[in-house]
């Protein structure tokens, strides 16, 4: 299939449409999970403002968790679109010097550019899941359960002994899950775009 022909005008006018799209879709995306985890934070903190200073039962931090699992689900799944929309940004990033200078196009990286319809091909749900809990979830999920330990043990719904025996299982599970996703803490955007990008064109 021969290449595509473009005037420098039309170059130009194709090159801002598409990225200007790109990078406002990326930044809706970015801005809806950082709503998400606001919300998150807001309820934690509000869940334990209302059991420490109103005298509110321990059974509120579980319920508060209900709401940050739901906000971590969703948050999840708009983080897919986001890495889809910060690869195809990436992607005409890496091809402007292409367009600009040849004033041509490969018919397949055009395909490769404007198709729209497999974001979960970039990054896949088990893995958005993944990498927002340990973005954003892990340290919430701890600080409800030791507060929900410590609030029961104070208000006497449990022996010292079961909790003694809740901190070690506990503390064992997310020593494991932390250990497992310990690159998940370290691992900057561009690295991770990098590894979807390098799983993409594989």
């Amino acid at each position: 299939m021969s290449k595509i022909p473009l005037t420098d005008d039309s170059a130009i006018r194709l090159y801002d449409t598409l990225y200007t799209g790109y990078v406002s879709n990326r930044n809706k995306e970015i801005d809806r999970i950082d709503n998400s985890t606001g919300w998150s934070v807001g309820i934690l903190v509000l869940s334990l403002s209302l059991m420490i200073n109103a005298g509110i039962e321990y059974y509120l931090i579980p319920l508060s968790l209900f709401f940050v699992i739901t906000f971590w689900l969703k948050e999840a799944r708009r983080y897919i679109y986001y890495m889809f929309w910060s690869l195809k940004e990436s992607e005409m990033e890496n091809e402007i010097s292409t367009i600009l200078n040849t004033r041509q196009m490969e018919p397949e990286k055009v395909e490769e550019i404007i198709n729209l319809k497999q974001p979960l091909s970039i990054l896949s749900e088990s893995k958005s899941l993944y990498v927002r809990f340990y973005r954003s979830y892990f340290w919430m999920v701890l600080i409800i359960y030791i507060t929900t330990i410590l609030t029961a043990l104070r208000q006497g719904a449990l022996s010292s002994n079961i909790v003694s025996a809740l901190f070690i299982a506990g503390f064992v599970i997310l020593a494991v899950v932390a250990y497992y996703g310990k690159d998940e803490f370290i691992l900057p955007r561009k690295t991770i775009m990098r590894m979807g990008i390098s799983r993409h064109h594989r």
